[in-house]
C-alpha cells in the first residue's frame, strides 16, 4: 500500500503455516486483483478469492433521468461514486487513507440529499469534527487524527456546512451543542484578517510565521493551473471563503442564542465585503482578480465572490458575462490534456455560483464537458482529479454534478427552509425534459417536465403528505 505520511496504513501478514488466509485490516477498493507470488519452490493454489462490499445502509431513493443520455450516464457514475464512499463516516476515497475529511464531507452530504436523503451520517460527522480543533484553533481537516493536519479554507468550510445541515433539518440542538468551537475557530482568521489594513486574508501566512502547513497555506483548488490561478498573496478566494464563514457563523451564532457575538460576526462580514469587492474587483475586465500582485482572473476567484455575497448589484451582469463564458473546466474545452480551470472538486463551488447566476445552461455545458471526459476514459466512478495517474479514481468530492442535476434541473427548492413543508419548482435547466425523485423526509418528491415552445410544462409533481406547492 501507498502510505501517506498522514495516515499510514499497511497489513501484517504471518506466511509461517502451509496455508494462508489473510483479509487486509481496513477495506480496500479496486477494480483489478493481482496476486504476485516469489520464490516458490512448487505451484501454489489460490483456494479461494472473496469479494465483499460494504456499504453504508441507507436506501437508494433519488433518481434521475433526463434528454441527454451523456447527461444521464454522468449522473449514475456520481451516484456510483457516491454510495461506494459512504461508509461509517463520509470517506474521501476507497483506495487510500479512507479519511473523513472536512470539504469531502460537506460536499458528500449534498450529493447525499440526491440519492439516499439520509441525515444521520451528517449529524455524527459534524459532531466528531466539532472535537477535532488543533492547538491554534482550527479544525482538523480529516478526523480522528491526532496529528497537526488542518487546512485553513476547509475549517472555514466546516462553519458553512453546519449551517448547510441546519437548513435541511431545523436541528438547532446541534449547532448550540457546536457553538463554541465555530465561534473560537474563527479567531485563527480573525487574527490573520486584523494584519491588515483592509482585512484581507493571505495565502502565504506559513511564511511569515515560518509554520508548515501541508498544502502552503490555504488549499484552495489544488490541482487547477497555475497559468490561470493562484492561492498565493492577498488573495480573494480565501478572503471570499472567510467572509462566507463569517455570515454562516453570525446566523448560527443567532440560533444559539448569542446575539452580540453574531453582530460582530455580521458586522466584520460586512466591512470585509466592502473591502474586498473594492481591493479584488478588476473594472476592465468586469470581474475580480485572485490576488492583488499577479494577472489572474479565475473563475474560482469569481465564484467565491458570489457565493460569499461580496458583489454589488450593479456588477451582476458583468460577472454573470465572465462565468457565463465558462463552458468547461478545460481551457480548450476537450480535456485535461491541456489546462484545467477548475478542478473536479472546486466545480461544486463553481457550479453553485453558476445556478445563482440563473446560468443553468452554462452549468449543463461545464458538466458535459468536464464529466464527459470521465466517461469517455471508461471510468464508472468519478476521480479524484481530471486525471488517471497518482490520484484516486473513485473521489466522491468529484460527484456534485448529481447533486446539482437532481437539485436544479429537477427544480426543487425550499424557499422557508428548514421548513422543508413548502416546495417551489423552479427549473434550471436546458434540457428538453427531466424526470426524477428528489428525497424528502415524509417520502419522494417526483418531477416530470418537458419544454414546449420554449416553455417548461410540467407533466408530473407529486408530494408527500404535508408537503404542499407554493409559487413565491
Amino acid at each position: 500500500m501507498r502510505s501517506p505520511h498522514w495516515m499510514p496504513v499497511a497489513d501484517a501478514v504471518f506466511c509461517s503455516e502451509d496455508r494462508l488466509d489473510w483479509m487486509p485490516i481496513t477495506p480496500r477498493g479496486y477494480r483489478y486483483l493481482a496476486i504476485t507470488v516469489r520464490g516458490i519452490s512448487s505451484d501454489v493454489k489460490v483456494a479461494a478469492v472473496e469479494i465483499l462490499a460494504i456499504e453504508y445502509p441507507v436506501e437508494r431513493k433519488g433518481f434521475f433521468r433526463c434528454s441527454d443520455e451523456r447527461i444521464n450516464a454522468i449522473w449514475q457514475i456520481c451516484e456510483a461514486t457516491q454510495r461506494t464512499n459512504m461508509v461509517d463516516a463520509y470517506v474521501d476515497t476507497v483506495q487510500r487513507e479512507q479519511g473523513m475529511y472536512i470539504r469531502d464531507s460537506i460536499i458528500q452530504y449534498h450529493n447525499n440529499l440526491a440519492s439516499g436523503g439520509d441525515q444521520r451520517l451528517m449529524a455524527r460527522t459534524l459532531r466528531l469534527f466539532g472535537l477535532s480543533r488543533a492547538e491554534d484553533g482550527l479544525f482538523r481537516a480529516v478526523y480522528p487524527c491526532l496529528r497537526y493536519y488542518t487546512i485553513p479554507d476547509f475549517s472555514l468550510n466546516f462553519n458553512v456546512g453546519c449551517l448547510d445541515y441546519w437548513h435541511q433539518t431545523g436541528d438547532t440542538a446541534m449547532l448550540a451543542s457546536l457553538w463554541p468551537a465555530l465561534r473560537d475557530s474563527l479567531s485563527f482568521f480573525h487574527r490573520l484578517s486584523d494584519e491588515n489594513e483592509d482585512g484581507l486574508l493571505d495565502g502565504d501566512w506559513p511564511d511569515r510565521y515560518a509554520v508548515h502547513s501541508i498544502y502552503g497555506g490555504f488549499h484552495g483548488d489544488n490541482t487547477a493551473s497555475h497559468e490561470f490561478y493562484t492561492s498565493h498573496g492577498i488573495n480573494c478566494t480565501f478572503t471570499c471563503f472567510y467572509i462566507w464563514a463569517l455570515r454562516a457563523t453570525a446566523k448560527i451564532g443567532e440560533l444559539s442564542g448569542d446575539t452580540a457575538e453574531a453582530a460582530r460576526l455580521r458586522e466584520r462580514a460586512e466591512r470585509l465585503a466592502h473591502s474586498a469587492d473594492e481591493a479584488f474587483w478588476d473594472d476592465a475586465l468586469g470581474c475580480y482578480r485572485d490576488n492583488l500582485t499577479e494577472d489572474f482572473h479565475s473563475a474560482q476567484a469569481n465564484a467565491l465572490a458570489a457565493l460569499a455575497g461580496i458583489v454589488p448589484d450593479q456588477k451582476l451582469p458583468a460577472l454573470r458575462s465572465f462565468l457565463g463564458g465558462l463552458p468547461s473546466p478545460f481551457a480548450d474545452g476537450n480535456g485535461p490534456e491541456g489546462v484545467v480551470l477548475v478542478s473536479p472538486h472546486f466545480s461544486f463551488y463553481v457550479l453553485e455560483a453558476l445556478y445563482l447566476l440563473d446560468l443553468a445552461e452554462t452549468a449543463e455545458a461545464y458538466i458535459r464537458s468536464g464529466w464527459g471526459w470521465v466517461l469517455d476514459k471508461g471510468l464508472p466512478t468519478t476521480p479524484e482529479f481530471f486525471e488517471l495517474t497518482g490520484s484516486s479514481l473513485c473521489h466522491a468530492w468529484s460527484a456534485s454534478p448529481m447533486y446539482y442535476l437532481s437539485k436544479k434541473a429537477l427544480g426543487i427548492e425550499f424557499p422557508h427552509a428548514p421548513d422543508l413543508s413548502k416546495v417551489r419548482i423552479r427549473v434550471q435547466s436546458a434540457l428538453q425534459n427531466a424526470e426524477g425523485v428528489w428525497p424528502h423526509p415524509s417520502g419522494p418528491i417526483e418531477v416530470a417536465w418537458r419544454r414546449e415552445d420554449g416553455n417548461i410544462v410540467l407533466d408530473k409533481l407529486v408530494l408527500p403528505e404535508g408537503v404542499s406547492l407554493v409559487d413565491e
